[in-house]
C-alpha cells in the first residue's frame, strides 16, 4: 500500500504546474548582487567573484541570471 501511495504523489507531482516562489520580482523589478572573496583550503588560497541578477517579467515569471 506504501508503495501505490508513493507511486500516486510521484505521479501527482509529476503532471502538477510549476509556480515561482513567492517572492517572484513585481513586473519591472530588478534585484543584483556582486560579491568578491578571498578563499583559503590548507595551502590552496584564491579569489573567487559571482554576478547575480533577478528581473520580474510577469508578476509570476521572473529571468534569473548567474555566473
Amino acid at each position: 500500500m506504501r508503495g501505490l501511495f508513493a507511486q500516486l504523489f510521484t505521479a501527482a507531482t509529476l503532471v502538477s504546474a510549476a509556480s515561482a516562489a513567492p517572492w517572484v520580482r513585481d513586473g519591472g523589478g530588478w534585484h543584483r548582487r556582486a560579491m568578491v572573496a578571498h578563499d583559503t583550503l590548507g595551502d590552496a588560497k584564491g579569489w573567487r567573484g559571482d554576478l547575480y541578477a533577478e528581473y520580474g517579467l510577469t508578476k509570476d515569471r521572473k529571468l534569473t541570471a548567474e555566473s
